[in-house]
């Protein structure tokens, strides 16, 4: 049955990028040196960029070809188009947890995508999540300042 083959796709793609994510970027011997035997199991990425992301946690490789596909099943009978390509990697950028582990060719597509706006909007993300994590910008009167003060660059 197709349902039951695209499942197992997705499935099968998820947990390999979960399992493997605990040696990105490691050669054959550093993973031996590592884990003392190749990975078969869920394990906490230990080493940069991913170390601090729980065992079981996808990357940035499945959760991209994820928000693909949902883009994909919005226009079943239309066509797949770069606009398509193009909201998706806008709706998976909009995810912190994936876009954080986002390389640099990937950074370059979506700044490329949002044009002059890239700068701005990523600079008032970072002042909203620091307005949240930090008692000094946790005020209304700071946050707003520093909010005028990027928007003016």
């Amino acid at each position: 049955d197709s349902y039951e083959r695209v499942l197992g796709c997705f499935y099968g793609a998820a947990i390999g990028d979960a399992m493997g994510a605990a040696t990105e970027t490691m050669t054959p011997q550093m993973i031996l040196d590592r884990y003392g035997a190749y990975v078969d199991q869920l394990l906490a990425p230990a080493t940069e960029p991913l170390g601090q992301v729980p065992a079981g946690f996808v990357t940035d490789d499945f959760s991209l070809a994820y928000f693909t596909a949902l883009e994909i099943l919005k226009a079943p009978d239309g066509p797949i188009s770069d606009k398509t390509a193009q909201d998706a990697l806008l709706n998976w950028s909009a995810h912190p947890e994936y876009f954080c582990f986002a390389g640099p060719s990937t950074s370059v597509a979506i700044k490329k995508i949002l044009g002059e706006n890239f700068a701005l909007i990523a600079t008032i993300i970072l002042v909203i999540i620091f307005s949240l994590t930090s008692p000094y910008f946790f005020s209304y009167d700071n946050f707003k300042n520093i909010l005028i003060q990027c928007t003016a660059v």
